[in-house]
């Protein structure tokens, strides 16, 4: 406009003051509840919260000092007069800056339509939010989306009272198939680790990288449970490896029976049972009651006993040396040691009779001094039974699991068609079915996120009130909120993606960053008005003017957002739902805040603040009468 670098340094930096404020300040409004959300989500995103809320504040300081001064220095005026020669970089200068010419001159022309047709505006917009609140019933809801790493578990069940090597058997005849498939890489069992029982193992397997194979781990987790069930003696359930979800021995949906009577609680979760199997998108249902093992019980006969001079410590321990084995040495070849295992033969060790005819040393000996062997079933009963099985508690409470995996389906459909088809069911009085593990996970977390993003709008009106000096003009400004969830949803749909904490993350990011549009249009709307130019052309002015800025500061946004919502590579599944609702939002708040906010601006503006305040005053004394 003529002026030297120096002088348009210090009037831009005066005349962009208020907006840059005001945008920074609504940024840290949105990311502070982020940053001290409660709950599970909270934990995972308070640095994220910190961090963007410390950076923005940094670059409030380098957009007050750094950002001038060396525009003070760099800019020259030969650079503003770009033509269409020379290098191939002054000709890409000069159609970028010939491109927001042509689109400048454009707006203003579709924004002066606009401006003459506001009810028009108006209501499309309506329409459109309700149109995208409605698509975001069809996206369907999780705790965290589900990535593709190349590796899940197999948890195998197998029938009670099964031997390692029956359970071995089983497993091996899994591994087969597993190695069969030409995505598997590595296939590792493992049997009875931690405190698990001889019948319980896990199969871990991993797979080609994504990118070196045609099918996506859900799908070859959907093809092996179809070929694995059909092995007899096991229940299957996958489970999914890694990622800040997965992993864990939790499957996504999980319902606790509580009461006090466990034939009650057999009896009912084997109801609730048949009611997950029934419901689409359930697979791998199991609950968490187990069986009674079946066992050898050797009951002691005390009297004789203490007649044959026989130490019960001593049967004990004879009979597990016995069967179970006694290590003896140590056997060492080279650099490698081995336990020495002794026990009886396995063909001396198969039946009860076999038991029978173990000998106990007494303490009683003959006339040559040597200790009687006294067989066992002369001290003691030997008979088959059944041990007792595992009793859970939960709220002090016995309880028993019932759970489930998905397939096909989102984890919120299934649970909500679950939970519709537990009202249907009468429970005894003192009994109850709840959700618990991923499921409750998910409504607390959804419920702590809607909270964050309530106190983020409150925060962000907050900060523009007190900006602007305006109880109203936020109202205009805050608009381009529910414009930014049409793109949301329209390109998570595309993508194929999910409501989750994490596309929910990314529409409160954008609570922050779309309102940018709207502070850059209404300040410098209000400043051409204290210069005296009428409203119509200083909205005209100011959109024509800030078009730039506003377009430029949404391209930066979207191409950063890019590497996250396309991801690639393993697990990046988890991330990209964040980028596509930021870019989707971006794009759709943008476009339509260019028309909305002038539109909206103007008509708060007729009705003039006192008027519209004493309106709202009205609307909320409804119905009280006066004293």
């Amino acid at each position: 406009m003529g002026a030297t670098p120096m002088e348009a340094a210090k009037s831009a930096s005066r005349e962009i003051g208020l907006a840059v404020m005001a945008v920074t300040f609504t940024i840290v409004a949105v990311f502070i509840p982020v940053a001290f959300m409660p709950g599970v989500v909270g934990r995972f995103f308070y640095q994220f919260g910190i961090t963007i809320s410390a950076a923005v504040l940094v670059s409030l300081f380098v957009a007050f000092s750094l950002t001038p001064m060396l525009s003070s220095r760099w800019l020259r005026k030969e650079d503003e007069e770009l033509k269409p020669e020379g290098n191939l970089l002054n000709k890409a200068l000069y159609y970028f800056n010939h491109f927001f010419d042509i689109a400048s001159e454009k707006y203003r022309t579709s924004l002066k339509w606009a401006l003459k047709h506001r009810k028009t505006i108006v209501f499309s917009s309506i329409a459109v939010f309700i149109g995208s609140i409605m698509l975001l019933g069809i996206l369907g809801g999780e705790f965290f989306p589900r990535t593709d790493n190349a590796q899940f578990n197999i948890s195998v069940k197998a029938s009670p009272g099964s031997s390692l090597e029956q359970t071995s058997n089983l497993c091996a005849k899994m591994e087969q198939i597993l190695r069969a498939k030409p995505e598997v890489t590595t296939v590792l069992t493992t049997i009875g680790s931690s405190n698990n029982p001889v019948t319980q193992a896990t199969i871990s397997v991993k797979l080609t990288k994504k990118s070196e194979r045609d099918k996506s781990l859900f799908q070859i987790i959907e093809e092996s449970r179809n070929e694995l069930k059909m092995i007899p003696g096991a229940k299957i359930s996958f489970l999914f490896e890694g990622g800040p979800g997965g992993g864990g021995t939790d499957k996504p949906v999980t319902f606790s029976v509580r009461g006090e009577n466990i034939d009650s609680l057999i009896t009912i979760a084997s109801q609730l049972q048949d009611v997950v199997k029934s419901t689409p998108g359930a697979v791998d249902v199991d609950n968490s009651y187990e069986t009674s093992k079946p066992e050898i019980r050797i009951t002691l006969d005390r009297e004789k006993a203490n007649d044959l001079a026989v130490n019960p410590y001593l049967i004990a321990s004879t009979i597990r040396a016995m069967i179970d084995g006694y290590e003896t040495t140590k056997f060492q070849d080279g650099d490698e040691q081995y336990d020495v295992r002794v026990r009886l033969r396995e063909e001396d060790r198969k039946s009860i009779d076999d038991l029978s005819f173990v000998t106990i040393k007494s303490n009683k000996a003959d006339q040559a001094g040597r200790n009687y062997l006294i067989p066992l079933s002369d001290v003691a009963y030997i008979d088959e039974g059944t041990g007792p099985s595992k009793i859970n508690r939960y709220s002090r409470q016995r309880e028993i699991r019932v759970d489930a995996n998905l397939s096909g389906r989102q984890q919120v459909e299934v649970i909500s068609d679950i939970n519709s088809k537990i009202e249907n069911m009468r429970l005894p009085a003192g009994y109850n079915i709840e959700v618990v593990g991923e499921g409750k996970q998910t409504a607390e977390s959804f419920a702590n996120i809607f909270l964050s993003l309530f106190l983020a709008i409150i925060f962000v009106y907050i900060v523009l009130a007190a900006q602007f000096e305006s109880f109203v003009h936020p109202f205009s400004i805050m608009l381009a909120l529910p414009m930014s969830i049409i793109g949301a949803a329209i390109f998570l749909l595309i993508f194929g993606s999910t409501i989750s904490i994490v596309s929910l993350i990314g529409i409160i990011m954008l609570m922050g960053l779309v309102t940018k549009n709207g502070i850059l249009l209404v300040d410098f709307a209000n400043v051409l008005r204290e210069r005296g130019q009428p409203r119509f052309e200083a909205l005209l002015n100011a959109g024509q003017t800030r078009l730039r800025p506003i377009l430029m500061t949404t391209f930066a946004m979207i191409f950063g957002m890019i590497p996250v919502a396309f991801g690639l590579g393993e697990g990046s599944e988890f991330r990209s739902p964040m980028g596509q609702a930021v870019i989707g939002g971006l794009i759709t708040s943008t476009f339509l805040t260019l028309f909305i906010v002038p539109v909206v601006y103007s008509l708060i503006d007729d009705l003039g603040q006192k008027k519209l305040l004493s309106k709202l005053v009205n609307i909320f004394s409804f119905g009280k009468k006066k004293s």
